[in-house]
């Protein structure tokens, strides 16, 4: 299949504490700090916390609230407002604006643009210098993908452009679930 470049919207992001403590001696409680920290300024996310893992889930009543608006901002950045295929899916999309819609409009991936996707890992900078990185793991609303790529030492990067891209779309509380990466 291959790995594309993508921007999508984190609906869930998690870390395991097995890994967290074997590969960073990290506690949950480090783990709350660092997914704080890196994708939850305005508080979008619930957190939560399982036997296994330390996650952060999208909250309904923000994506009920602003992702239609976003997404029209981002698909005229992104692909200039002229495709016929995204006109189509935006009109679905403005006519079922409740969450467990929206999740289902995206796990049936319905349209190129917009689908569930959860192969993304990517790497989560920690906070007080108890180590480089936590491996993260993200379910995603996919916005764009590209590709085939192949590339190594991207963490910095995409962190650059996914803060370009947020700053951009900052009207939006949303828009702090943006995230560039590498899927597949």
């Amino acid at each position: 299949m291959g790995q594309y470049l993508t921007i999508g919207i984190a609906t869930k992001i998690s870390v395991s504490k097995d890994e967290a403590k074997r590969d960073a001696s990290a506690t949950p409680e480090k783990i709350k700090e660092a997914l704080e920290l890196n994708y939850n300024k305005s508080g979008i996310y619930t957190v939560e916390e399982t036997e296994g893992s330390v996650f952060l889930t999208l909250r309904p009543e923000v994506a009920e609230a602003e992702l239609v608006d976003l997404l029209q901002d981002f698909y005229a950045l992104r692909y200039s407002g002229k495709d016929e295929y995204i006109r189509e899916m935006m009109d679905t999309l403005k006519n079922h604006t409740k969450w467990e819609e929206l999740k289902e409009i995206a796990d049936e991936k319905r349209f190129y643009y917009f689908q569930q996707d959860p192969y993304v890992i990517i790497s989560t900078p920690c906070p007080g210098g108890w180590t480089d990185s936590l491996t993260t793991y993200v379910e995603q609303f996919l916005l764009s993908a590209d590709g085939k790529i192949i590339m190594e030492c991207w963490g910095n990067l995409f962190r650059f452009f996914t803060r370009l891209i947020r700053e951009r779309l900052s009207k939006y509380k949303l828009a702090d679930s943006l995230l560039v990466a590498i899927s597949g």
